[in-house]
């Protein structure tokens, strides 16, 4: 699924905002009509966006962490689609929350937007064009060239590093 057929009417829309949407330094349209999880506010608030993230707070920002259930279908599908390895917590989260709210998820991380492709979440980039295509990856031994479905430092068989590659 294209991010423009992920591109409901954004009107009336609760938009769900991850940390790339902050660090963007784009202007965030009404923030009352915005959520987003404490991970994404610890993230962002460490840096030097901290008070950009103060400022969207102040101004109606919502906090809501995501649901169990959420989380488990999240997790479920980074695993199926070779994500689990890319997308941090935060990364997790923000995606179940989008599922808890129904809402568009604001984000230029191209491993969000895979995944939202997939689970169905509408999502729209903000400074990035967004994914054309959905995409899943696997792991691959950098001497041996060994393949792995999970990521792992080491390979098992000759101990080189393992990194991520599009599955074909």
């Amino acid at each position: 699924m294209s991010n423009s057929e992920c591109e409901p009417e954004t009107s009336q829309a609760q938009l769900v905002l991850d940390a790339s949407a902050v660090l963007s330094g784009m202007d965030l349209p009404e923030p009352a009509r915005m959520v987003t999880t404490s991970f994404v506010v610890d993230e962002v608030s460490k840096g030097r966006m901290g008070r950009k993230m103060a400022y969207l707070l102040e101004a109606g920002l919502r906090v809501q962490d995501p649901t169990p259930e959420s989380m488990d279908r999240v997790d479920s599908a980074s695993k199926k689609m070779g994500e689990s390895g890319r997308l941090s917590g935060a990364d997790l989260g923000i995606l179940a929350l989008a599922i808890d709210v129904g809402g568009i998820l604001l984000s230029d991380d191209y491993s969000i937007q895979n995944l939202a492709s997939v689970l169905n979440i509408s999502y729209k980039g903000l400074v990035q064009l967004g994914i054309k295509k959905e995409f899943q990856w696997t792991y691959r031994c950098r001497g041996c060239g060994r393949y792995y479905d999970e990521p792992a430092d080491d390979c098992r068989v000759c101990g080189s590093t393992i990194r991520s590659v599009r599955k074909r």
